[in-house]
């Protein structure tokens, strides 16, 4: 994620909102648990990602 430097203010809070549960629900006759965890883990990392950037160089570099 070293070359994503800017993110959508509404998408990163969209990526926070998702849940487990919820993702289930919508997605679960397509996807397995274990795809929908995996993808967790990599929103985990994105928001970690974006979280750290702004702390670095200040929200307004980071979000739009």
């Amino acid at each position: 994620p070293s070359s994503i430097v800017r993110c959508e203010r509404s998408l990163l809070d969209g990526m926070r909102s998702l849940s487990l549960a919820t993702l289930l629900e919508s997605l679960g006759e397509y996807l397995s648990r274990p795809q929908i965890e995996a993808m967790l883990k990599r929103r985990d990392l994105l928001v970690t990602h974006f979280e750290q950037l702004a702390a670095k160089r200040g929200e307004v570099a980071v979000f739009y």
